[in-house]
């Protein structure tokens, strides 16, 4: 059985294959530009990871909610 990190990574590579699928059936011939596009801001946009990335904004939104309440 995959761990959490292991079954991100499947279903990652599944929904990049899934948009491969798409937009050759679409007729698009840059499929590896807008893949290659994809891949550079989810790793400038999710430096910690897509899940390391939503608990550290949920923090900071936890302590600007306390420092704001307090």
């Amino acid at each position: 059985m995959p761990t959490a990190c292991g079954l991100a990574g499947v279903l990652g590579a599944a929904l990049v294959v899934r948009l491969e699928d798409w937009l050759s059936f679409s007729g698009f011939e840059a499929i590896g530009l807008v893949t290659g596009g994809i891949f550079v801001l989810v790793v400038l946009l999710f430096r910690r990871g897509v899940r390391g990335t939503v608990t550290h904004l949920a923090r900071r939104g936890a302590a600007a909610r306390r420092d704001r309440s307090g």
